[in-house]
């Protein structure tokens, strides 16, 4: 009875793993048509509209000296039967390298993430104040509404000193400026934005030499170096200053309702979390629920500060109360629903900053976490996407080999969360030119063209060096892919 037993449990498991292998057969992975643009970010901005058109909005070239594009390179379209990417020829004169959403309206609203700006300017203008050059960027758009069929791009200001639901610098609503939130959109329209990493930076103190020294003066104050006592005999002796950054991780969420006829750029209620955070996931689950999980921030577990807790967010009434935590703290991980609404967490890199391979599911009857399977490849930064029965989970960098881009997408089975298989996405990087010496995809963003094809493009991608990794050289890279299941 034993040996029968061992021998069902055998074929059970060889039956498993022969279909899951048969499903990672019917997937065809070709090259799809190239961007006009190398485009990148954290939150890459895209849509498909109803009509199938497809846009991608803003990003950027390349990682150092992130800016965004801007004009009529802002936003590109791909058209059905998907073959060649146009631009819109809308002109989008503020940086954008947010997420983009579908309001109910038909019209799209797009953030900024701004990474570093000076909050306590009250300048409405993009860029440098041209009678202060002293001043950083204000900042001062902190996301657009834009109108694709009318052309139109309507801002939206940030509150004054970035002051979460404070009166805006400009209109009639205020979005809080930040870079690298999470935001999802859920089922009823609404829009979350939560958490938030970047820095506050202050206008470059003025030089003077006093007493045969050198002092810095700013908002009236003026004094020495911290660290050098420079010696002057008059004020060109000094070096100059640039001014002090400082580092802000939110612990804001922001709940965004639609415009509607009484309010035309919407309304905002704000909530906070227990502490700053960034690199987080949130997911709505069946009962309509948001599940907030992990992130990175200055009161996370072990030398990364990796967060371990969870909420759950009631978007109705704004209220967020504490759930059970991860059985492992992470950041940068991501996460899917199953079919019968459990939550599969991916990935991630954990308090020790080693970037992981386990996986653990939330089951929301329970109220716990569980262990997954083991993914073959360790993965953060990535994200999830439906594929036919298949959740596909893309690309990411790990965090411990300098941010090594992967070339892989790591396949689920959609109805039980079972760890099926890698496959490899990019073909070999090619001889030639710059782009397509690239591969792997970090930072891109992706839509479906139908339930059983996926198209991704832009991104961060790599070099291959001797072992086979592929190294980021910091471009956005013009490929695309198109991911099908074939049933």
């Amino acid at each position: 009875m034993e040996r029968l037993f061992v021998s069902l449990l055998l074929c059970a498991f060889v039956l498993f793993h022969c279909v899951s292998g048969h499903q990672t057969k019917q997937i065809e992975i070709t090259e799809g048509p190239r961007l006009n643009k190398g485009r990148m970010s954290a939150t890459l901005a895209s849509i498909k509209r109803p009509n199938g058109n497809i846009y991608v909005i803003g990003g950027a070239p390349s990682e150092q000296n992130f800016v965004p594009h801007t004009g009529t390179n802002a936003i590109e379209v791909l058209r059905p039967p998907y073959t060649k990417w146009e631009f819109s020829n809308i002109s989008v004169p503020y940086p954008l390298a947010g997420n983009a959403y579908i309001l109910p309206d038909g019209r799209v609203l797009v953030y900024a993430s701004i990474f570093a700006f000076n909050p306590k300017s009250t300048r409405t203008e993009v860029g440098q104040d041209p009678n202060n050059p002293n001043a950083p960027d204000a900042g001062p758009v902190s996301a657009v509404i834009i109108d694709l069929d009318a052309g139109s791009v309507t801002p939206i200001y940030r509150p004054k000193d970035n002051t979460p639901c404070g009166a805006p610098l400009k209109g009639s609503l205020g979005l809080v400026q930040r870079a690298f939130a999470k935001s999802i959109q859920l089922k009823d329209g609404t829009i979350l934005r939560l958490g938030s990493f970047g820095y506050y930076v202050d206008p470059n103190p003025t030089a003077k030499c006093e007493e045969s020294k050198c002092v810095y003066c700013l908002d009236g104050t003026c004094k020495a170096d911290e660290n050098f006592q420079y010696g002057c005999h008059e004020v060109k002796d000094c070096p100059n200053k640039e001014g002090t950054w400082h580092l802000q991780v939110g612990d804001m969420i922001e709940i965004y309702t639609p415009p509607t006829n009484k309010q035309s750029l919407g309304t905002v209620k704000c909530i906070k979390m227990d502490a700053g955070r960034t690199s987080l996931d949130a997911i709505q689950l069946q009962d309509g629920r948001v599940l907030i999980t992990g992130g990175w921030g200055p009161e996370g577990d072990g030398v990364n500060q990796s967060y371990g807790t969870t909420y759950f967010l009631d978007s109705k009434t704004a209220t967020l109360t504490p759930g059970p935590r991860m059985l492992e703290p992470r950041e940068d991980h991501s996460t899917a629903m199953l079919e019968d609404g459990r939550i599969l967490v991916t990935g991630g890199t954990v308090g020790s900053g080693k970037t992981v391979k386990s996986t653990e599911i939330f089951s929301p009857q329970k109220g716990i976490f569980e262990y997954g399977d083991d993914m073959q490849f360790s993965r953060e930064d990535h994200f999830s996407m439906y594929l036919g029965p298949l959740i596909m989970f893309v690309g990411g960098e790990v965090a411990d080999k300098a941010d090594q881009i992967r070339n892989t997408a790591a396949f689920f089975n959609r109805k039980t969360g079972a760890y099926i298989s890698p496959q490899f996405l990019y073909s070999r990087p090619e001889n030639g030119a710059l782009e397509a010496g690239l591969a792997g995809i970090s930072d891109g963003a992706g839509v479906h063209l139908d339930d059983n094809t996926i198209l991704l493009f832009g991104g961060q991608q790599g070099y291959q060096d001797r072992d086979g990794e592929y190294i980021s050289a910091g471009i956005g890279t013009i490929r695309t892919l198109l991911v099908k299941y074939n049933p």
